[in-house]
């Protein structure tokens, strides 16, 4: 039994004598039992096979396409077209299927992930979160001035210093916890330098002996100019007890009021044990000499001689009886001198008959250095 009924619409159309009669004059209708098929034959034979009530379209010209075809069965599509018919796409204009694609001004909104090892044109002022006050300003104009701004915790103002040998000028540099000022020039001496007792920067400045003079707490004497020289010339000085070994002089020594003569530890001492004309030792500038008892009668003398080292044949020796004498009229006197030693002369001047000199004697003597040219 034949699949196809034919109705009688069949001869409506039958009786059209055009093509476009019989498109319009009737309609065809064909009817199949479920699961059955519709066949076509000649050069081109085609099958239809329905699963449930279809109702099919035919364009007016064209190529049918099947779920196995692709997309190139059908008409060019724009992205526009294909974003009318999603639902769900995100965004506008043309799709993207490049691996390099060149997007103008996108909103990315937050990426989960990025490498933006190639991006550029990120603007430092708005495209970077979580900088600091200031950093996005010195990122941008990286002056000297920005980054003071950006810093939190900075000393002073100004430029930065970024050379080993930097040049700094008039820099307060506080209280450094070290420093070598080895090359340092231009410290001002009365305010540059603490510690310094009273008058020495005045001193330091302008170093005269008046300014030394000031600075100094335990000077001697006031005046003129410090003494360097080997021989200076001191004009009326008062030397106090001078503690030299010598002392030459151009002019007269004189005293006001003071005594001229030997200090304490110039002097020695010595005594006859054995006869009045013994010879004593005494190698000091002055002294004194203990007498062996006297015998001197009226009228006679008795000489004794005195070794000492400081004496010479152009100085002159003095003596003088200091005590002991008895005889009333009992004179000591130097009776020579010669290079290393002087004799004393003791004479009683007592007329004969008169008292003898029987005391023992203390003498006093001094050199007194003297030249002959």
């Amino acid at each position: 039994m034949p699949d196809l009924t034919v109705s009688s619409a069949v001869n409506s159309f039958l009786s059209q004598t055009t093509q476009a009669g019989m498109r319009s004059a009737c309609g065809l209708t064909i009817s199949q039992a479920a699961g059955s098929s519709f066949t076509t034959s000649g050069a081109y034979g085609a099958t239809f096979t329905f699963t449930g009530t279809t109702s099919v379209t035919f364009p007016t010209s064209g190529t049918l396409a099947s779920t196995s075809s692709k997309l190139s069965n059908f008409a060019s599509t724009s992205s526009s077209e294909l974003k009318s018919v999603i639902s769900d796409e995100t965004g506008s204009g043309a799709l993207v299927f490049a691996d390099t694609p060149s997007l103008v001004t996108p909103i990315l909104g937050t990426p989960t992930s990025g490498t933006l090892t190639n991006c550029t044109g990120l603007p430092v002022s708005t495209g970077v979160s979580g900088l600091a006050a200031g950093v996005a300003s010195f990122l941008a104009a990286p002056s000297s001035a920005n980054l003071l701004t950006a810093l939190t915790t900075k000393t002073g103002s100004g430029n930065n210093v970024f050379s080993d040998n930097a040049t700094l000028v008039a820099p307060a540099l506080g209280t450094p916890a070290s420093g070598t000022l080895t090359n340092c020039t231009g410290l001002p001496v009365s305010t540059g330098v603490s510690g310094l007792g009273s008058g020495v920067a005045t001193f330091l400045a302008t170093p005269s002996s008046a300014n030394l003079r000031s600075a100094i707490t335990d000077e001697t004497g006031s005046g003129g100019g410090l003494v360097f020289a080997n021989s200076p010339t001191l004009v009326t000085p008062v030397l106090g007890a001078a503690t030299a070994t010598s002392l030459a002089a151009t002019g007269a020594i004189t005293s006001s009021g003071g005594i001229i003569g030997y200090a304490t530890g110039a002097g020695g001492s010595d005594s006859q044990s054995a006869s009045a004309t013994e010879t004593v030792d005494i190698n000091k500038p002055s002294g004194s000499i203990t007498t062996y008892a006297q015998n001197i009668a009226p009228e006679q003398c008795v000489d004794f001689q005195v070794n000492n080292s400081f004496v010479t044949e152009n100085d002159v020796p003095v003596v003088a009886i200091r005590s002991g004498s008895n005889g009333g009229n009992t004179t000591a006197s130097i009776k020579s001198v010669s290079n290393g030693s002087f004799v004393i002369k003791i004479a009683n001047n007592n007329a004969n008959a008169g008292t003898s000199e029987t005391g023992t004697l203390i003498l006093n003597f001094a050199i007194i250095k003297a030249v002959t040219s």
